[in-house]
C-alpha cells in the first residue's frame, strides 16, 4: 500500500512517497510562498497516483489542503515509538526556526 507525506515548512515543500513501510520516492522544492505550486510539482514529478493516502504536516500550510493534517513533533514521537528508539532529546530545525 502507499501513503504519502507533506511537509509545508518556512522555506520549502518536502514530500516522500511510501510503499509498504519503505520510502518509494521523495524530493524537496523551495515554495517562496506558494504551496499549490510546489505541491503540483512535485505530485507531477512524482507520479503520485490519486486517491493515495496523504498526511500534511507544517504549522498554518497544512490548513490549506483537503487532506489529514498533523502537527510535526506528534509525527517525530509517533517516529520514535515505531522504531522503538528512546531519545534525551530531538531537535528539529528548519529554515526560519527551531523547536526542542
Amino acid at each position: 500500500m502507499q501513503s504519502l507525506g507533506i511537509n509545508i515548512g518556512s522555506t520549502s515543500l518536502k514530500m516522500v512517497l511510501m510503499e509498504d513501510g519503505k520510502p518509494k520516492w521523495s524530493a524537496a522544492v523551495p515554495h517562496e510562498g506558494d504551496f499549490s505550486a510546489a505541491v503540483r510539482k512535485l505530485l507531477a514529478e512524482g507520479q503520485i497516483p490519486a486517491g493515495t493516502p496523504t498526511l500534511v504536516t507544517g504549522n498554518e500550510g497544512r490548513f490549506m489542503f483537503d487532506a489529514a493534517g498533523t502537527l510535526e513533533p506528534l509525527c517525530v514521537e509517533a517516529a520514535l515509538r515505531a522504531l522503538d528508539l528512546k531519545a534525551d532529546a530531538v531537535v528539529s530545525m528548519g529554515g526560519e526556526d527551531a523547536a526542542a
